[in-house]
């Protein structure tokens, strides 16, 4: 069984104070080597065997079929969960000043912040500024800020945005995270492509890279608990960042109650629905599954008006859950609210991906990733090792990947 994960304020406050005072730079942040990519050049490093289009997918010769890529939970998860207010001296005392870098345009404003294009003067780097609000809670630092600000700087992958350091302004409430530039989310891109959706190859490269972040973070014991494609940069590199972590937090096992009031509503997984309070890694996985078909047929899975009309378009589209596999299904406060019996087995997913080319080995894949029963659905570890990713089209290449206008003002 594995531990769960624990911290004390001391120990947190400590940690940002000592992750806060530089600019972090981490080498894993430029590389994709483990992904058989369709490269569209023989003559490098990658393994695509022919030209690929930006546009649309490829056929590439058969590749041998690569050795299993482990995504392993540390033997000690790392104590992520943050304190309910910041205690002792303030963690970002010691950090560099907000005039360090220019303000170059506004990208728009959150529930937990606002977030500006900028460029450092001294580098001429572009980066991402996002002020923190402050005004949301009166007795300290809000929890949702020091809970991004603590995973963020812990954990370093390619797939997660990063922040570079904590700078702060002239008065006590102008704290900024200095987090990397990207150009668009996957949401406004997605919108060009409504009706026809991306093809096989190049979501096959998006779900690549987000089941990477996601898994990564699962490995370290962290759950997103907020999936969705407004939360998902995309740079014309062709790279995906996961962002907004302002509701993630640290998990352990056996499961412990959180609130069910998170992930927005057309992503959220049928088990929160319900009103289940001990849920785990399989709620970020749900979410990642609605966001696949979304990528392949270009509008969103599910579109549910409210929490009764969600789960009844689930349920046609997957049918309900079975009682034999998921016995406490029965006792979840929403059960009783919605007539399973009634509702029948479910139109399928091959029926709605069937103009997308997508094939049995990709319909497998989704009907893993959107088992009714949390306990039978896939694990992010586990869907990268899913057959649907080594089959002809390959994942195409990031580098190949399509680019679009900055609509991000100035610089």
């Amino acid at each position: 069984m594995k531990p769960s994960p624990s911290a004390s304020s001391e120990e947190e406050a400590e940690h940002i104070r000592r992750e806060t005072r530089r600019p972090s730079h981490d080498a894993s942040a430029s590389a994709f080597p483990q992904y058989k990519f369709d490269s569209g050049d023989d003559s490098g490093d990658l393994s695509g065997a022919r030209v690929a289009s930006s546009a649309e997918e490829v056929e590439a010769p058969a590749v041998e079929a690569e050795e299993p890529r482990r995504t392993t939970a540390p033997a000690q998860p790392p104590p992520l969960e943050p304190p309910k207010q910041a205690s002792g001296p303030v963690p970002w005392a010691e950090c560099r000043s907000v005039h360090l870098y220019e303000r170059l345009s506004r990208i728009n404003e959150g529930t937990y912040g606002v977030v500006y294009k900028a460029r450092e003067r001294a580098s001429g780097d572009l980066c991402a500024l996002k002020r923190v609000k402050l005004d949301r809670e009166k007795d300290g630092f809000p929890l949702t800020s020091l809970r991004e600000m603590s995973i963020l700087l812990r954990l370093r992958h390619p797939n997660l945005v990063r922040v570079r350091e904590v700078v702060v302004g002239d008065s006590l409430d102008a704290v900024f995270m200095v987090m990397d530039y990207a150009e668009h989310d996957l949401a406004s891109v997605s919108r060009s492509r409504v009706q026809r959706g991306w093809s096989p190859a190049q979501a096959k490269c998006l779900m690549l890279q987000l089941l990477e972040g996601v898994a990564h973070l699962h490995a370290h014991w962290v759950l997103h608990r907020d999936l969705k494609p407004s939360n998902v940069l995309y740079t014309n590199a062709g790279r995906l960042l996961l962002c907004d972590f302002g509701l993630a937090r640290a998990y352990g096992s056996p499961q412990r109650d959180y609130t069910q009031l998170v992930v927005t509503l057309w992503y959220r997984a049928p088990e929160l629905l319900l009103g289940q309070r001990a849920y785990g890694a399989a709620v970020d996985v749900w979410s990642l599954g609605c966001l696949a078909v979304e990528l392949l047929t270009g509008s969103p899975c599910f579109q549910g008006r409210g929490e009764i009309d969600q789960l009844a378009q689930i349920v046609s589209l997957l049918g309900g859950p079975d009682e034999s596999l998921w016995p406490e299904v029965r006792a979840l406060p929403g059960f009783a609210r919605f007539n399973f019996r009634a509702a029948g087995r479910g139109v399928g997913l091959a029926k709605k991906l069937e103009k997308c080319r997508v094939g049995p080995a990709g319909i497998d894949l989704l009907e893993q990733m959107l088992r009714f029963e949390p306990g039978r659905r896939i694990s992010a570890a586990q869907a990268l090792q899913h057959p649907w990713f080594r089959e002809q089209p390959l994942p195409l290449h990031p580098d190949l990947m399509p680019t679009f206008p900055s609509t991000h003002a100035k610089g």
